[in-house]
């Protein structure tokens, strides 16, 4: 401790981490944390009892420096400055990333609240992500963006927060890129984040566009001309996505503004002028608010051909949809000879966003998504001190079928084969007459991959089962005459989650005789890929106990064949903080 004045102390940090005691529930206590670069505006459920867990500012960048903590509550409350811990590593209850319910493979931040991921880097050989974070208590409050990187995307190093909330609102979702050309005045090869922000608990101040900037991607400055672009008229108007669009020779953001998608350009960054609004009846036509907005240009796989596509999380729906078109640097166009086409069908996947596919990524189109549901979000296990978790990424795909429609196709990022461990079983062809079943042994995390052949015009229907070790089992339900996945999961809800949660989950299946079928499985989720990632279904599930075991059923009149099955164990991604 350096010195204590009034409501304010100041602390040199000689530690890493500044740790809070965290009590879910607890009366919020605002506080700002004061640092020569930036400020932390935050509100801490502070406790003297038993804390749930510990929260941390890490100072991996600022050690040496002073922070100054500023208390901003009623008088009587618990004040930070008189509970705060420093430590060379965070405090732990369970040590982090070893929690029981906490996933062994899907991203999780080590402390706080997650939703979407931002703006995303591949730099150096190293991927870097961005995202929604609150990283002081398990509420969607207080959010700035996490930071994290990785060399095979499933082995993470959390690092400091790249933006905090602060007097000039959260910083809400956006996208990052690189300025190798020194076009905004940064500097050369400057790491930029476009984001919006928002008042906390007054969203009748509107939404603002804003910049952050750093030389080295450790810590980022509000550019001082921020807001770049703001609309006080419109309340849902945030998450651009910008990108360098070289045909037309300027950037190019794609912003969210409700029921509509607008288009600017600009040659610095900060100035920018309106080229384009999207408002098609055919599109959206219960008129729902767009999220999330990704634009990207697709090579059309075996051919010379590209075609744009334009994703869009939908609210309302809470499902990603993607559009295929034209772009020419100002406009979007939609073609409406393309079927419009949802990037998942489980309630789990929302607010995809992908890699900036430009630099080093030399057009890999690879993307992940927030693995929740707004409707329940807040109700999901939060005492571990995490809350929230992302998709595997995702390799995309724009491929052309025989009916001469073309369709996204996805599938885990081949990264996923380093955490898979030698096959436990391995089968070329299991025959499963009517009214039998197969059984394969699981884990907590596990690949499975398969394909299933039935009779052609088969009319019948076959179970795939997940019994878990406490007893509750998630049904997936191929209806072959009405050709329908459903996914019943209320089984397995152990923090009674209502009918948002409880309610079938369904996914078409086409006419043909074989499925090709993927599973990943870990620790409280479901993704399961069909027909080569052209049906995609992502489910939170809450058992008691996570190890399960599968079984198939065949109720058909018709024998059914298994073939190619391999199940792999997926070991624990290695996690620094």
């Amino acid at each position: 401790m350096i010195q204590r004045k009034d409501n304010k102390m100041d602390f040199l940090l000689e530690k890493r981490y500044l740790c809070f005691p965290i009590k879910c529930g607890a009366k919020p206590v605002k506080t700002r944390l004061i640092l020569p670069d930036y400020t932390i505006v935050v509100s801490l459920e502070l406790t003297r009892e038993e804390p749930d867990f510990w929260v941390y500012y890490d100072a991996l960048f600022t050690m040496g420096q002073t922070i100054r903590i500023l208390h901003e509550g009623e008088k009587d409350d618990l004040r930070a400055e008189n509970t705060c811990v420093f430590r060379d590593r965070p405090i732990e209850k369970t040590p982090i990333y070893r929690e029981e319910h906490r996933p062994r493979y899907h991203f999780t931040n080590a402390r706080g609240w997650i939703n979407d991921p931002n703006g995303l880097l591949y730099k150096d050989g190293t991927y870097h992500m961005f995202y929604q974070l609150n990283n002081y208590g398990s509420r969607w409050y207080d959010k700035g963006w996490g930071h994290a990187k990785s060399t095979n995307l499933f082995d993470w190093e959390i690092l400091p927060p790249a933006l905090y909330a602060d007097d000039s609102g959260y910083a809400i979702s956006g996208s990052a890129l690189f300025d190798p050309d020194n076009r905004a005045g940064f500097g050369k090869d400057t790491w930029i984040l476009m984001y919006s922000s928002r008042y906390g608990g007054e969203p009748e101040k509107g939404q603002f566009q804003n910049i952050a900037y750093s030389a080295d991607g450790r810590i980022f400055r509000k550019y001082s001309g921020n807001p770049i672009i703001k609309d006080t008229a419109t309340i849902n108007f945030r998450d651009p996505k910008v990108f360098w669009h070289e045909p037309s020779g300027h950037f190019v953001m794609v912003l969210a503004c409700g029921e509509e998608i607008r288009f600017y350009r600009s040659l610095d960054l900060k100035n920018w002028d309106l080229s384009s609004v999207l408002e098609d009846t055919l599109i959206n036509p219960q008129h729902k608010v767009y999220e999330c907005p990704e634009l990207m240009e697709y090579q059309i796989e075996g051919e010379n051909n590209t075609r744009w596509v334009l994703s869009v999380s939908i609210d309302g729906f809470r499902r990603v949809l993607h559009i295929i078109g034209d772009f020419d640097g100002r406009s979007f166009v939609y073609d409406p000879s393309q079927k419009l086409q949802w990037a998942d069908y489980g309630k789990d996947f929302y607010a995809a966003v992908a890699w900036n596919p430009q630099y080093e990524m030399a057009g890999r189109k690879l993307w992940i998504g927030w693995m929740c549901f707004w409707p329940y979000a807040r109700e999901c296990p939060k005492l571990e001190g995490w809350m929230g978790a992302f998709t595997v990424p995702r390799e995309l795909r724009l491929v052309r079928h025989e009916n001469g429609k073309l369709y996204i196709h996805q599938n885990p990022a081949k990264e996923i084969e380093e955490l898979k461990q030698e096959a436990i079983n391995t089968k070329n062809q299991v025959a499963l007459p009517s009214n039998t079943a197969y059984r394969l042994p699981g884990g907590e995390a596990f690949s499975l991959n398969l394909e299933l052949n039935k009779q052609d015009g088969e009319t019948g229907n076959a179970d795939i089962l997940l019994h878990y070790e406490s007893g509750e089992t998630v049904t997936i339900h191929l209806d072959f005459l009405q050709n329908l996945l459903q996914m019943d999961r209320s089984d397995c809800n152990r923090i009674k989650l209502g009918s948002w949660f409880t309610e079938p989950l369904t996914a078409p299946l086409s006419n043909r005789n074989t499925i090709q079928i993927q599973l990943l499985i870990d620790k409280g989720s479901i993704e399961l890929f069909l027909y080569d990632g052209r049906t995609c279904l992502t489910a939170l599930c809450f058992p008691e106990k996570h190890s399960c075991s599968l079984e198939f059923y065949n109720y058909c009149e018709n024998e059914i064949i298994l073939n190619n099955i391999t199940l792999n164990p997926i070991r624990r991604a290695k996690w620094t903080y």
